[in-house]
């Protein structure tokens, strides 16, 4: 499904209505998720490690911060399509909330990042990935391994299913469409909402979505929250 560039957009503008954050962080976004132990990897998942971004930290350590193609926070704008470009990124312009948005490709797959800033500097990316439909499952797993390798064990992975769907009766992808599925992996470096963390999710869509979250993030989100129209208007 998740094809062209177009598609990917059309991605993205349903996660922004949804608030751009992991699933299992916002309010409500998973009812019943429970902490779940990491799945062993498939040996096809295994066979080869994507290219996913990294962070600030070797193997094994406690990251202060989770990057996204080594782009640092903090940074302006200008800064953050410098270090794109060079990564193959092509600039998209900019939102109505003053985001940069960016394309480019990973895993394979047609992907836009937006670069969210707070004071006009970069507080946190948010990356959707536009698998094909058969392949947003896989893709997050592989992912998720990788991650998993980079950064030792989440906080919480879950995947899980409302019923009539269960995982491994053929129609996960079906379940995860109508939104009664919640499949979703988060680091969190430190404790406390506003502690950087990075997640990935697969969308209602059937693509791969990432967060990676600095510390100044929650500020940012609390100021754009008060921005929004009350429900009673």
């Amino acid at each position: 499904m998740h094809t062209s560039l177009a598609l990917v957009l059309a991605a993205a503008g349903l996660a922004a209505a949804q608030g751009c954050v992991p699933a299992a962080s916002r309010p409500g976004g998973a009812s019943r998720s429970v902490a779940a132990p990491i799945a062993p990897a498939q040996p096809a998942a295994a066979s080869a490690a994507p290219a996913v971004p990294t962070a600030r930290a070797s193997r094994g350590a406690d990251p202060k911060e989770y990057l996204f193609a080594e782009v640092p926070f903090g940074i302006k704008p200008a800064r953050v399509t410098e270090l794109l470009e060079k990564r193959g990124y092509t600039a998209k312009g900019v939102d109505d909330d003053g985001d940069y948005k960016y394309a480019g490709s990973m895993m394979g797959a047609p992907t836009m990042a937006y670069a969210v800033m707070g004071e006009g500097r970069l507080v946190r990316f948010f990356v959707i990935v536009g698998t094909e439909d058969d392949a947003a499952r896989a893709t997050y797993a592989k992912m998720r391994d990788a991650m998993t390798r980079k950064y030792g064990r989440p906080e919480y992975s879950v995947e899980e299913y409302d019923r009539p769907y269960r995982a491994g009766d053929g129609r996960e992808d079906e379940a995860v469409k109508k939104g009664k599925a919640r499949i979703v992996t988060v680091w969190r470096a430190g404790q406390g909402s506003a502690a950087p963390s990075v997640g990935i999710r697969v969308t209602t869509n059937l693509a791969v979505s990432l967060s990676y979250e600095s510390s100044a993030w929650k500020r940012e989100r609390e100021r754009r929250d008060a921005l929004r129209p009350s429900d009673l208007e």
